[in-house]
């Protein structure tokens, strides 16, 4: 070991050994250097998905213990769910798994002070080059639904969930994209995969844009198994992000194809480009913010189930360019470098899905149209709002 490393771990040590009053339990091993890159799966599993996630903890096991497993790089597991306290772990090479921590159940899993205890416990116990982050639970996208959040809504009536991360049945809180934005606030990821539904929207993916430059999410609903992590942990290791999005497409095409799927919507976002689709739409909003009356959005979300959502945002966009075919052209193309791989099923959970981009939007047909509903999904608390959509509605 060299006197650089013997420097690092000393004042590693003298750091961890401040900090008596964190959850974790566990200590890095004596000579562990950085790994390569750190994956985290943050499992929000106390839910009607718990039996899934069992399943989809198998298959970690079996694609950490692959033979093809990069030796310099780890997967760590955050899993809450009903067996008992939440835990952060390991998965070895023989398919064992270790406890690096342990976190009271008196606090939410889905609450930014949860995660930004876990993700600093991730860095200390598992400090490597670069990180990756798995995010495993529902997901709402722009979906209305019931249950409490961890902050207050600005939403009158009933109580509602803005597009949210997670639900934690112990406290029955869910997680608004903005709280998920602070809680990674300072930290900066090689990818951010949502394993969950509706997340791939413009609004979630522009929150998100200083956390990451690569997200993986599905603009529809995504089937109950999650992704295949056995064949998908070695690509998001490697940075094989359309391989990851191939892999899971793929999965749910051979169930689809048997007749006993509901088929499946992935995209690749790269939000290192989003600056530039933000410019392009308030491009189009200035030329043209409101829809006809006649205009009928493409649904990223069953009719049946909820009755208001996520929409496709190529489609919304194009509507509002009309005949100016040179205004949509270049909106276009900022819209292609964002998103750089969309894959689909010809149906997905039964809605057709030749118009799909690949990205879902939030639509207000009007300027007047947040005083009058009152803003009940928080809109104006996003920054797409802020920088893009208020310049031309306010």
């Amino acid at each position: 070991m060299n006197l650089k490393h013997i420097v690092f771990l000393t004042l590693f040590f003298c750091l961890t050994a401040c900090s008596s009053d964190e959850p974790a339990v566990g200590t890095p091993p004596v000579g562990t250097e950085k790994a390569l890159k750190t994956v985290l799966v943050y499992m929000v599993a106390d839910n009607n998905l718990y039996g899934y996630s069992l399943d989809d903890l198998k298959e970690m096991k079996s694609g950490v213990s692959a033979s093809d497993f990069p030796d310099d790089c780890r997967w760590i597991v955050y899993f809450s769910g009903r067996d008992n306290n939440p835990r952060l772990m390991e998965f070895d090479a023989d398919g064992k798994e270790s406890v690096l921590a342990t976190y009271p159940t008196s606090e939410s899993s889905v609450t930014i002070s949860r995660m930004q205890t876990v993700l600093s416990d991730v860095e200390r116990l598992a400090p490597a080059q670069s990180y990756g982050l798995v995010l495993w639970s529902h997901g709402t996208g722009w979906i209305s639904d019931s249950g409490t959040l961890d902050e207050p809504s600005t939403a009158t009536g009933s109580a509602i969930t803005p597009y949210s991360f997670g639900y934690d049945g112990n406290s029955g809180k869910k997680m608004k994209i903005t709280s998920l934005a602070q809680a990674l606030a300072g930290r900066r990821f090689d990818f951010i995969y949502f394993d969950c539904c509706h997340m791939a929207t413009v609004e979630i993916a522009y929150q998100l844009r200083k956390s990451t430059d690569v997200m993986i999410a599905s603009p529809t609903e995504l089937g109950v198994e999650g992704m295949p992590y056995d064949v998908n942990i070695r690509p998001l290791l490697l940075g094989q992000y359309d391989r990851a999005v191939d892999n899971t497409y793929r999965y749910y095409l051979s169930q689809y194809n048997s007749g006993e799927g509901f088929g499946c919507a992935i995209s690749l976002l790269n939000l290192a480009t989003i600056d530039d689709l933000a410019d392009a739409t308030r491009d189009v909003l200035s030329v043209n913010a409101e829809l006809p009356e006649s205009y009928s959005p493409v649904y990223y979300f069953r009719r049946n189930v909820i009755d208001d959502g996520v929409y496709e945002f190529d489609h919304y966009i194009k509507a509002l360019c009309g005949s100016d075919t040179d205004l949509y052209s270049r909106w276009r193309e900022a819209f292609n470098k964002v998103v750089s791989l969309h894959l689909k099923t010809s149906r997905v959970y039964m809605l057709d899905s030749s118009k799909f981009q690949g990205l879902g939007s939030h639509i207000l047909r009007s300027k007047d149209e947040l005083e009058v509903t009152g803003d009940p999904y928080g809109y104006r608390e996003t920054a797409w709002w802020a920088d893009v959509v208020s310049t031309v509605f306010n």
